[in-house]
């Protein structure tokens, strides 16, 4: 058994009285890595399934302020893995004209075959995406097309794309709480490493989860003479309120007599204090004569029962509890 001391402040308004006391709790950071690998022919489905979305832009045509007409269209892509290196092959029709000087620039179809990077910063909740390193260069060693004009509009047309090379949930976002029952949350931004060997991508994604023990507020009021008890009991984790369970201790039978009330009260979540809330009208039949008295309350918490013991006497509430 466990005791928390805990100094009470009350205020008295037609014999209502106010009784509030809680337990603390500590809270630690865990560091946890998710190891995955997803092969290629894997990654070259989560592509052609972007390629593919009607949301997704493969073929762009229009006019550049330096004169040039363009028309480009992209051929489904596909990945290709070597040690340590992911690519991917991107094939383009070109049709490019100068309107200016009346004269063909380019048209006929060329290949490239950028590398890709996963940076953190691309980890979303149901993908990772990829992004080019060498874009530009690989642009520019494109022999057929001499003229840097197109090759600005291949860029600005390509550039933007973050290739996706994993679909489906892996995280959940910042803070989010992984279960009802326990405070534990993912917080902050994840880190991601990856390796590629044996034609697959393994993906290294560390997580940090913040655990916080449970903690309990236990707050009441007492009217109708001292035998009706308006219970509330807040705290981080989803718990059940055994309502029938409930005692309050007779000082002059020296018993802990039952009170009554519903049979249990499930918390529920209260998005404004990020807390699990019951609330409950327990009913004494005796009645109190003075403000020295105890109130035991019985919870459960993902099976686990626990009894609570609120003792006020002298302007102190001391907590009984067993975990």
């Amino acid at each position: 058994m466990k005791h928390t001391i805990i100094k009470w402040a009350y205020t008295i308004v037609t014999l209502v009285f106010l009784c509030p006391a809680h337990q603390v709790a500590a809270q630690t950071d865990y560091n946890v890595p998710l190891t995955f690998s997803v092969a290629s022919i894997g990654i070259n489905r989560f592509i052609a399934s972007q390629w593919s979305a009607s949301t997704f832009t493969k073929s762009w045509s229009g006019y550049t302020t330096s004169g040039i007409q363009y028309s480009i269209s992209l051929d489904r892509p596909s990945v290709v893995l070597s040690e340590n290196t992911i690519k991917i092959l991107l094939a383009l029709t070109i049709h490019a004209e100068d309107i200016t000087d009346q004269y063909v620039v380019y048209d006929g179809k060329v290949t490239i075959t950028p590398t890709l990077t996963i940076p953190s910063t691309t980890i979303s909740l149901n993908s990772i995406m990829s992004q080019y390193t060498n874009l530009r260069q690989q642009i520019d060693a494109i022999t057929q097309i001499a003229d840097v004009r197109l090759r600005d509009v291949l860029e600005q047309k390509l550039a933007p794309i973050e290739w996706i090379v994993y679909q489906g949930k892996i995280l959940e976002g910042s803070q989010t709480r992984i279960i009802e029952t326990s405070d534990i949350r993912l917080i902050g931004t994840p880190t991601l490493n990856f390796a590629v060997s044996n034609s697959e991508v393994l993906f290294t994604v560390v997580t940090t989860l913040r655990a916080k023990a449970p903690e309990y507020f236990f707050s009441y009021y007492r009217t109708n003479g001292n035998t009706t008890y308006n219970l509330t009991v807040r705290s981080n984790d989803k718990f059940v309120l055994v309502s029938n369970d409930c005692r309050i201790f007779s000082f002059l039978a020296q018993t802990w007599d039952p009170t009554t009330g519903s049979s249990e009260v499930t918390a529920t979540y209260d998005s404004n204090s990020d807390q699990y809330v019951a609330i409950e009208t327990l009913t004494y039949s005796a009645g109190l004569s003075d403000y020295s008295n105890s109130l035991r309350i019985k919870l459960k918490r993902g099976g686990v029962e626990t009894l609570w013991t609120l003792v006020e006497q002298n302007g102190t509430v001391v907590v009984d509890y067993g975990e």
